[in-house]
């Protein structure tokens, strides 16, 4: 997980003021990551699973409120994420989520729940 998140700070950290002025990229990194030992829990717990379009989704049809709130804080700085990128990059931002949830899938540990292209969901076993 930690490689992860050391992967998107490097990715952040290349934008510069692209889409996100400097102070602005800084932070979405902070807010990221501060939210992360949160949403590697809600992973653990199987409440939350990687979409096949690089954002959260809840799981649990019982999500606690506060965990709703961190599941849709983190999209909303994914989305400003993905957005940089592609416009840094000249791409779209969907193709942009899409290689990032493949490379969420690749770096996530066994036990969490992705979603496949055809929108069904499974559990990562190794």
């Amino acid at each position: 997980m930690k490689s992860r998140i050391v992967v998107l700070l490097v990715a952040l950290s290349a934008l510069g003021p692209v889409a996100l002025r400097a102070d602005d990229l800084a932070a979405v990194q902070a807010r990221m990551a501060q939210r992360l030992p949160a949403i590697n829990q809600l992973k653990l717990d199987k409440a939350v699973g990687e979409g096949r379009e690089g954002m959260l989704h809840g799981l649990k049809a019982d999500l606690p409120a506060k965990d709703k709130a961190v599941v849709q804080a983190e999209n909303d700085d994914r989305g400003k994420v993905y957005a940089a990128i592609a416009e840094k990059t000249g791409t779209n931002v969907a193709a942009v989520a899409r290689q990032r949830a493949e490379q969420i899938a690749a770096a996530s540990k066994p036990g969490i729940m992705l979603q496949k292209s055809d929108g069904t969901w499974y559990e990562k076993t190794k």
